[in-house]
């Protein structure tokens, strides 16, 4: 008899519902490891943006030590003339960027003014990498247009803190009121605007006092029925380089910095909770206003470098007042902020 040979038994195929259950815990693997691999690329992110400000406190460091004051938050022009340089001008020379340093002008009126000022081709299209927080989701770059000519100016995401409002009660007389933004200009800080305040008059100590904070969330514009708003210290046209056009610090009673239209930008004076993101212009947080807040887009909290050097990530949670003494230098209270 002759025996027939048997048949080769193929594979199974999988059928659509085992494919399906594969593809479905796929996709929970997928919906569970997201999450963590979001929250890798935001602590890469913070820590670069941590580096930036390091990076900065180490230039504004060495410019106190060679000049021997802090540098001017917000300035005139070295002539007494409106809009000199910001912070962020200043220390340009001890933040790897001295040969550009040396191609600006801090003597000619409007120096720093977009589209009139003698610096505007020099600044066009400029801004260092370290003055831009790389969790942002704002522009780097705006362009505006004065006296018919076009210029691109480089937006931040990092403001001085010239200090916290204070209560005409509480006898503090270096917080002017400008009322035509309904805000408050303090010069009970530390970047305060044409100052050149040393180590010394920093009597809460520098390890307990802000430099530094973070401008660098989308705003909610409650004037403009809570639309999504960029509102930073650099005005809407001006970018991180402009200074103040008046002269003198800010006090309560004196006339440059109290009537008219006073404006000291690249620096804010601490009048809301940390992270607040709805903006009025009643609460001085207008587009040129002095009060616009610090606020991160990092979760949780945002990062504040201190005077001496070091950055801090302060929690949301943060009581305001405990916030807000850490800008003014010599309020009494010397404990820092300080949250792992």
């Amino acid at each position: 008899m002759i025996r027939e040979a048997a048949k080769p038994t193929l594979p199974r195929g999988m059928t659509l519902v085992e494919i399906l259950v594969v593809l479905a815990i796929i996709t929970m693997l997928m919906a569970l490891l997201l999450p963590a691999v979001q929250a890798a690329r935001e602590g890469v992110r913070r820590a670069r943006c941590a580096n930036n400000m390091k990076q900065i406190g180490v230039a504004i460091l060495s410019f106190e030590t060679s000049r021997g004051y802090l540098p001017s938050g917000s300035s005139v022009t070295d002539t007494n003339q409106a809009w000199g340089g910001s912070w962020v001008a200043h220390i340009l020379n001890y933040c790897e960027q001295a040969s550009f340093h040396r191609t600006l002008r801090f003597d000619c009126n409007n120096a720093f003014h977009t589209g009139v000022g003698c610096n505007d081709a020099a600044l066009n299209k400029f801004l260092p990498d370290w003055m831009f927080c790389p969790s942002s989701p704002l522009e780097k770059f705006k362009t505006s247009t004065f006296s018919g000519r076009s210029s691109i100016r480089g937006y931040g995401t990092y403001v001085g803190i010239s200090g916290a409002y204070r209560h005409p009660d509480e006898g503090d007389s270096r917080v002017a009121y400008a009322a035509r933004y309904q805000g408050y200009i303090a010069s009970n800080g530390t970047l305060i605007p044409n100052g050149r305040l040393t180590a010394d008059q920093v009597l809460d100590g520098m390890s307990n006092t802000y430099l530094v904070g973070e401008q660098s969330g989308i705003m909610f514009n409650m004037d403009k029925g809570g639309e999504e708003d960029d509102l930073r210290s650099g005005g809407t046209s001006y970018g991180s380089f402009i200074g103040a056009n008046r002269s003198g610090s800010p006090c309560r009673g004196c006339s440059g910095w109290e009537s008219g239209y006073p404006r000291a930008y690249n620096v804010t004076t601490i009048r809301h909770k940390l992270n607040t993101r709805t903006a009025t212009f009643a609460a001085g947080m207008y587009k040129d206003g002095p009060n616009l807040g610090v606020q991160s887009a990092h979760p949780g909290g945002g990062q504040m470098l201190y005077g001496d050097g070091s950055v801090r990530f302060v929690r949301d949670a943060v009581p305001f007042e405990t916030f807000k003494s850490q800008a003014i230098r010599d309020d009494g209270v010397e404990a820092g902020v300080i949250v792992p």
